[in-house]
Formats: structure tokens, C-alpha cells, sequence
């Protein structure tokens, strides 16, 4: 019954949208070896940025007849609210580092202390909603207005601040074995002030977390491995019950796997199985009230080969297996057992780069991903897979790389996800061209 949208059409306005951006950063990297037992490194950023941001929202079909909706007449023109926000951010983080290199026997430990510190700023002004003219999906237009632009439904001014002290240990045992273990403990503050509301919170967390890896390397090439990680992540969304910010965000991860190297060859093989948790993010009940009981569950298997059949030629392989990716516990029912966000089940990337005698270098490759339910995994439609083809070219002199890196080389038209709940689809990237020029000295 709906017109067909062609991935040409330009559902926005130039006379509204813009993206204007300006962005400083600034920092250094310090390195001071005392001896052959104690190194100290400093690592230092800041930086600022301001952003304008307008433009027209994901366009739905206008109901020119509400007497009777499947009138064809009602899938002929666009609407489009209005988005837009101005914002700015300051940054500065410093990063401390002492490592001690010591040995006794057949153990050799690198010892690594370090404190480090954070402080981000952010401020933001931001309107949604209000009107633009229709746009006609056959015959499209782009006048001057009229742009209903809405007030503000948020002015907030957020302040992060973050402190981590952590230790790390990596262990070599004779000439096989290799383990890592570290630890981190964390203080993090949020203070939120709603100008809107005329309300301000804060809110103070600390966590300590984990990980730890366990290698050994067969004289035969074999690496077999096992790992593990927890992560704690500061957000700043605001509780409307407490009226304070959510406490952070948390996960864990476990890996095994298997390396293999061939003696006497750069040639490289891997695969590995996962299993990891994304805990306390934000999810919403049915009556759209936040609460912190989210948690999302991923396991799949990893394959990757990276070898030179010839000389000067590169060939790599890679392909992801995602035998779950769902929401465990989340403040929906409804969620629960389903994908936050579409993951496909099946994916593979190939490539292939040969460089010649006379400096050129060439390269193609394709990218395979499978068919999804989209977001929420209910669309009532499978999303289609689709195969994308990529390629470079570039050219290299004693301290200059040039390349020109084509993605979607035959500009191919496909869907790359759906939003079952808003009832829309989305284009993926049609084709991009990127040129560098990288100087080394």
C-alpha cells in the first residue's frame, strides 16, 4: 500500500539542518626509564567542543485522510519533525604509570601501578518535535519554511568525574607460560543540574573490579588461552523516582580460545568462544518509567585466519557466529528474550591486498551479514541479509601513505535494519569515498 521511498530521496532541508562543530584537543605522552627495573609514564588530554545540531527527524507517511487510512493519498507526502540541540563539552584526563621489570629464576613479572583521573563536562540545550512543510515522496521540494521549531524539553549540565587506582601483573613461567591479573578500584561522582526544573543531584559510586588471563605456548605454534573481565561504566541518566542519577552500568566477560601460529611464518589462526553481560542499564516499564534492571546476555564463536599465500599479498577471514545476543531481565516483559538491537546471527568479512614492486598497493573485499528480525527482534518481516563489496588502492613513498579506501563499492542499495515498534526501516551507507595522506617521521 506505501510508496516507495528511494534511497536517493533526501528527506531533509538545507535551509534547517546543520551540523556545526568545532573541536580543540591537546595533550602529550611522557616516558621516563630510571633503570632496567622502573619505568614511569604520563599520559595527559584535553580537550573542548561545541556543537549546533539541527535538522528533520526519521519521516513518516502524513495522513492526509483520516477518514480512511488505507486511502492511497496517505502515502504519498512525508512528515518530519523538527530535532535540534546545542551542546558543548570539556574534557581533561591524566593517566600515571609506574612499571617495574623485575626476575627471579624462571619468573619474570612486569609490574604495573597506576592512578589515573577524569573530568568531563557536559552542557546541552535540546527541542524536539514541531513541524516542517510535507515533502511530496514523487515531486519533492525544499522551501524556506515555515519550521515550527518547539521550546526546549531539556537544558542540563552534567559534571563527571572519575578516579581509578589499579595494579596489573604479567607473569612469564619458563618459556611457555603466561598469565595476567590486575585489579582496579574506582570512585566516580555525577552531578546533574536540570535548568529546566530548577533542580540539582549528586550521586557517588565506587567499584572494584577484575580480570585476569592464562596463556600457554606449545613449541608447535598452539596458544590455547582463557580470560576474564569485569567493566564499570558512570551514566548519567537521571532517576525521575529519586531524582539522581542511575548508579553505573556494569558487565563481565569470558573468553576461551585457541591460537595457532605455523613456525617460521608471519601466518595466523584463531577462534574463540565468548560469554559476556551487560548489567543495570536502563530499560522502561510499559508505561515508558526508567529502571535500572536491565541486563543483556551474548555468546557466539569467532573464527579469523590471516596468511600470505604469496609474497606481498595479505589475505584475511574472519567470521562471528552469534548464537545469542538477548535481554535477560529488563523493566518489559515484553523484552525479555528478545534483542535489544538487531545482531545478526551469521557474519563474514573477507580480504585480500597485494602490493607491487613499484609501491603501489591494492586491495578488495566483501563483507557478509545476515538476515535479522531488526530491533526488539520484532519486526514482523525478516530484514535481508546483504553482501557488500569494499576496495582501496594506495601508494607508498619513504614517508607518505596515500590510499583511496572505497566502501559499498557497487553502491548497493539494501536495508541494513527495522525498528519494529516505530514501524520504519533504514537504508544502509551507499557508497564512501575516503582519501588519506599519512605522513611518518
Amino acid at each position: 500500500m506505501g510508496t516507495y521511498i528511494p534511497s536517493s530521496l533526501f528527506s531533509g532541508n538545507r535551509h534547517f539542518d546543520r551540523f556545526d562543530q568545532d573541536q580543540q584537543l591537546l595533550g602529550y605522552q611522557f616516558d621516563h626509564r630510571f633503570n632496567d627495573t622502573l619505568t614511569f609514564r604520563q599520559n595527559l588530554r584535553a580537550g573542548h567542543m561545541k556543537l549546533n545540531y539541527a535538522g528533520l527527524q526519521a519521516p513518516s507517511y502524513a495522513t492526509l485522510n483520516e477518514t480512511d487510512p488505507l486511502d492511497p493519498a496517505n502515502f504519498q507526502a512525508l512528515n518530519r519533525p523538527l530535532f535540534g540541540s546545542r551542546e558543548s563539552a570539556k574534557g581533561f584526563s591524566l593517566d600515571n604509570q609506574l612499571q617495574a621489570d623485575l626476575r627471579s629464576g624462571d619468573w619474570q613479572h612486569k609490574v604495573l601501578v597506576g592512578l589515573d583521573y577524569q573530568r568531563n563536562r557536559f552542557k546541552a540545550t535540546s527541542f524536539s518535535g514541531g513541524s516542517a512543510p510535507l515533502l511530496i515522496i514523487d515531486a519533492p521540494s525544499y522551501p524556506n519554511g515555515p519550521f515550527e521549531v518547539p521550546a526546549p524539553y531539556a537544558i542540563d549540565d552534567t559534571l563527571l568525574t572519575q578516579t581509578g587506582l589499579y595494579l596489573q601483573d604479567q607473569i612469564k613461567w619458563g618459556e611457555h607460560w603466561r598469565l595476567t591479573v590486575g585489579g582496579r578500584y574506582d570512585q566516580a561522582s555525577s552531578d546533574y543540574t536540570d535548568k529546566l526544573g530548577g533542580t540539582s543531584t549528586k550521586i557517588s559510586n565506587n567499584k572494584f573490579t577484575t580480570r585476569a588471563g592464562l596463556v600457554y605456548l606449545a613449541p608447535s605454534g598452539l596458544a590455547p588461552y582463557v580470560s576474564y573481565t569485569q567493566s564499570f561504566s558512570p551514566i548519567t541518566a537521571i532517576n525521575p523516582l529519586t531524582k539522581a542519577p542511575f548508579d553505573p552500568e556494569t558487565g563481565r566477560q569470558y573468553e576461551t580460545g585457541l591460537r595457532y601460529q605455523p613456525a617460521g611464518t608471519r601466518d595466523m589462526y584463531s577462534a574463540a568462544i565468548f560469554d559476556l553481560r551487560r548489567r543495570n542499564y536502563v530499560t522502561f516499564d510499559p508505561n515508558y518509567v526508567p529502571y535500572q534492571t536491565g541486563e543483556i546476555s551474548v555468546r557466539g564463536l569467532e573464527l579469523e585466519a590471516t596468511t600470505q599465500p604469496v609474497a606481498r599479498m595479505n589475505l584475511t577471514a574472519a567470521y562471528t557466529y552469534t548464537q545469542r545476543a538477548i535481554v535477560t531481565a529488563s523493566a518489559n516483559p515484553a523484552q525479555i528474550g528478545k534483542q535489544a538491537t538487531a545482531v545478526p546471527r551469521n557474519q563474514l568479512a573477507l580480504w585480500a591486498d597485494y602490493r607491487f614492486l613499484n609501491r603501489i598497493k591494492v586491495g578488495v573485499g566483501a563483507r557478509y551479514v545476515g538476515s535479522t528480525h531488526g530491533n526488539g527482534g520484532i519486526s514482523p518481516v525478516k530484514v535481508p541479509a546483504y553482501t557488500l563489496i569494499d576496495a582501496m588502492i594506495g601508494y607508498e613513498l619513504p614517508q607518505w601513505t596515500l590510499a583511496l579506501n572505497v566502501r559499498n563499492l557497487t553502491n548497493k542499495t539494501y536495508l541494513a535494519n527495522c525498528d519494529g515498534q516505530a514501524q520504519s526501516c533504514y537504508y544502509g551507507d551507499q557508497r564512501t569515498v575516503t582519501a588519506t595522506a599519512t605522513y611518518h617521521w
